[in-house]
């Protein structure tokens, strides 16, 4: 899962705005007007967190560039909530940042909207830096499960090319992604090596409460 944001492509171009390619361009006044996103307490609200922040060049220690960015776009009318799909069908917002599959799942199986008006960036930081955080989801086997060979058998089956095609049903972009011909609909395979990067899970996890505490406090969410 990658963050990306998900815009309204029939108001950019009402209001003459290209396809977002960096977050610096989010701070464009008739962008950040009517932006939605989620606080880093909820997992996806982290990872957007997370993907501002190395784009602007901080790092887990330093987590001041993300505080700095969403005081600006609360200045400029952004709003951090849990419900928004609904209120962007309508027009009410113009984008939203959430996971890739969120926006491409909108894009592709919504009956409110043509799916010609509606775009899916991956966004960089200036530079080049990297700003699409890959957020991993977990994948185990129980301790002492009672029947671990069935088990071992179907992840095999899952972690297969022929399994991870499930995900891609969903536009989910599976681990093996990669080695396969993804469908057209995702974005292409360059943009996701241009923006994409992960962070180790261990030290996530190790400080991401703090993480959330010094963004939560500094951008009085």
């Amino acid at each position: 899962m990658t963050t990306a944001l998900t815009y309204r492509k029939d108001l950019f171009e009402e209001r003459g705005l290209d396809e977002p390619e960096t977050w610096e361009d989010l701070l464009h006044p008739d962008i950040m007007q009517d932006l939605a996103l989620q606080t880093p307490q909820a997992a996806v609200g982290l990872a957007a967190a997370l993907s501002i922040n190395n784009a602007r060049g901080g790092s887990l220690g330093d987590v001041q560039p993300v505080v700095d960015y969403y005081n600006e776009i609360q200045e400029g009318g952004a709003e951090f909530t849990d419900n928004f799909l609904a209120q962007f069908s309508r027009g009410e917002y113009g984008s939203f940042i959430r996971y890739d599959y969120s926006g491409l799942d909108l894009k592709y199986n919504n009956d409110d909207l043509a799916e010609e008006n509606v775009g899916v960036a991956l966004l960089g930081g200036e530079n080049g830096k990297a700003g699409a955080f890959n957020a991993l989801y977990g994948y185990a086997l129980l301790a002492n499960a009672p029947n671990p060979e069935a088990a071992k058998l179907f992840m095999d089956y899952v972690l297969s090319i022929e399994g991870q095609q499930h995900f891609t049903d969903a536009y989910v972009r599976p681990i093996r992604a990669p080695e396969m011909d993804l469908p057209d609909e995702f974005p292409p395979q360059s943009r996701y090596d241009e923006t994409e990067f992960t962070i180790d899970q261990q030290t996530l996890v190790e400080q991401q409460e703090d993480i959330i505490q010094k963004i939560t406090r500094g951008a009085g969410l």
